[in-house]
């Protein structure tokens, strides 16, 4: 996953992993995020792509997310994701659900750019 804070409170993401990333890194991007002790909300668009992530990578990813709990749940607002493939849309609705179980913030899943920035906007203003 790559992390680009440019556009902070808005934080865009991109699951497609490069062949040189290791995931260690991209925590590293996230543990710097919740470093700054403000709210933000990540950004994505596209189809999910299946990614070779192995379980050494979940295990790092699992105990990351145990160590950063409370920060996570207070600093991210949630992750908006736009997906204008109506095949697509629906079953990451469903994901969605499975999404905040794992990571404690909402995933919300829209057709269009304009509706991600309006929904990024809201979550950040109910802090």
């Amino acid at each position: 996953m790559k992390v680009d804070a440019i556009e902070f409170p808005f934080v865009r993401v991109d699951y497609i992993k490069g062949p040189n990333e290791i995931i260690e890194d991209t925590l590293s991007d996230l543990s710097d995020l919740l470093k700054r002790q403000q709210p933000f909300v990540f950004m994505g668009e596209g189809s999910p792509k299946k990614e070779n992530t192995n379980e050494e990578e979940r295990k790092k990813v699992a105990l990351w997310m145990k160590a950063n709990h409370v920060d996570v749940q207070r600093w991210i607002k949630g992750h908006v994701h736009v997906i204008t493939e109506p095949d697509k849309f629906e079953m990451m609705q469903e994901f969605s659900v499975i999404f905040k179980k794992f990571w404690g913030y909402p995933m919300i899943v829209v057709r269009t750019q304009e509706e991600a920035l309006a929904e990024a906007t809201l979550l950040l203003k109910t802090e």
